[in-house]
């Protein structure tokens, strides 16, 4: 769950955008967890890739408030120290975080809950992977070969990572147009292991606005992975 999130919090925080005016947002935050009681949690964005704190707030009987305004959501994330607890859109509205073990989420805006929505189907679809592994290793005990075992369960892992690309594709396809579609995009890039259009993002990008593929981290990732692609076949 944690190796999930840390992927999240890395990316969600790249682009600023939509609507003309002025939105004031309400941040409340429940934490329970007595580690953060007296810490000062501060909201940050990435601007030209260095982190920018925007506000700062104590942890005081497990709960902090804050508030501001934004002239368009705004993808934000939330810091104690330099260790990053989750991201957030900035938007108008009451934003209710809550950090609680495995429950790490933050709602009651439209965008929010839409991502949190999203991270929620996701984290169902991990836990399944995980649970994989786990039979897998089980087997293994009972006396299964590595392959034994990995073949018993790899129609269901193909299923269920079917099921993952086609909701990214859905959610990010929905969302071409705001602060969540690039953001969820690059997080899909983090969890390859070095920059390349896999088919999944391949799909994405084909039926992207071009806006979309012209983001900064967007459009240098696909540079990226163009020139690994090129490299590898001069070779």
């Amino acid at each position: 769950m944690m190796r999930y999130f840390n992927v999240i919090l890395t990316l969600c925080a790249s682009v600023g955008l939509f609507s003309s005016c002025s939105n004031s947002y309400r941040i409340s935050g429940d934490i329970r967890s007595g580690f953060f009681e007296g810490h000062t949690l501060t909201l940050r964005v990435l601007q030209d890739s260095v982190w920018s704190i925007i506000d700062s707030v104590e942890v005081i009987h497990g709960h902090f408030n804050t508030m501001g305004t934004v002239k368009q959501p705004q993808m934000a994330t939330l810091f104690c120290q330099e260790y990053a607890l989750l991201p957030l859109v900035l938007e108008g509205g009451n934003i209710n975080i809550i950090l609680d073990g495995h429950l790490v989420e933050a709602k009651g805006t439209p965008m929010n809950n839409k991502l949190y929505g999203f991270f929620d189907e996701r984290k169902e679809l991990t836990y399944q992977l995980d649970d994989l592994d786990q039979r897998v290793a089980n087997m293994v005990v009972s006396g299964y070969s590595i392959d034994q075992a990995q073949d018993l369960v790899s129609s269901q892992r193909r299923a269920i990572n079917e099921v993952l690309a086609t909701q990214s594709r859905t959610f990010i396809k929905e969302n071409y147009n705001n602060v969540l579609g690039p953001n969820v995009f690059m997080m899909l890039c983090a969890n390859l292991p070095y920059p390349k259009i896999s088919d999944n993002l391949k799909s994405i990008l084909l039926e992207a606005p071009e806006e979309f593929k012209m983001r900064p981290g967007i459009k240098i990732y696909a540079l990226a992975a163009q020139s690994i692609a090129d490299n590898a076949i001069e070779k």
